[in-house]
């Protein structure tokens, strides 16, 4: 028995180190589905995320293998999935008239460079965007800004091949408003 435990101990840390290796080569700010969440950060009076999360390679897996345990379609989902970012930034209220503007010229320029805007919430104290990136038969980028006037800003990008169906199910069953827009807007374009 503890010669198994210790044999998958072994083959799992080998997984980790050769999908360490194997996404450092990878260079993923090359791939067309990427956006520099950095550009928010000078939006803030504090310019360091609350918190940051960067998901790749071979944690993405093992996500993807875990979560299959429990909910499929989570693990399908994450089986495509090149990187996940997200950022989150603390909001003072006199911040949030400065921010919301601002996010309104980077969506603009998401749009200029070939990104489509699958949904905008504009409420006198939230704003949400979701823009997505396509080529000719799937998803390949997903970035969501989320400003929230009492107390922050999140900031996500998911690079990928992005299933919309599968983002649209998991966005009704994680109560996350807007993802369920992109079955209903992939639906259009057929």
């Amino acid at each position: 028995m503890r010669k198994t435990i210790f044999s998958t101990l072994c083959a799992l840390f080998l997984f980790i180190v050769n999908g360490a290796a194997a996404q450092e080569s990878e260079d993923y700010t090359k791939m067309p589905g990427y956006f520099d969440l950095e550009v928010f950060s000078s939006m803030f009076s504090e310019e360091e995320p609350l918190l940051e999360i960067s998901l790749r390679g071979a944690l993405l897996r093992m996500a993807a293998g875990l979560a299959a345990n429990e909910d499929q379609d989570a693990a399908d989902a994450l089986m495509g999935i090149k990187l996940i970012r997200v950022e989150k930034y603390a909001l003072k209220k006199d911040e949030f008239a400065t921010v919301k503007a601002k996010s309104r010229k980077i969506a603009k320029r998401l749009e200029k460079k070939g990104w489509e805007q699958v949904a905008h919430v504009r409420e006198p104290d939230k704003q949400v965007f979701i823009h997505v990136k396509s080529t000719k038969s799937k998803i390949v980028g997903l970035v969501v800004a989320s400003i929230d006037a009492d107390n922050e800003a999140v900031f996500v990008n998911i690079v990928g091949d992005i299933d919309p169906d599968q983002m649209a199910r998991l966005g009704k069953k994680w109560d996350i408003k807007g993802l369920d827009s992109l079955q209903i807007e992939n639906k259009k374009k057929e």
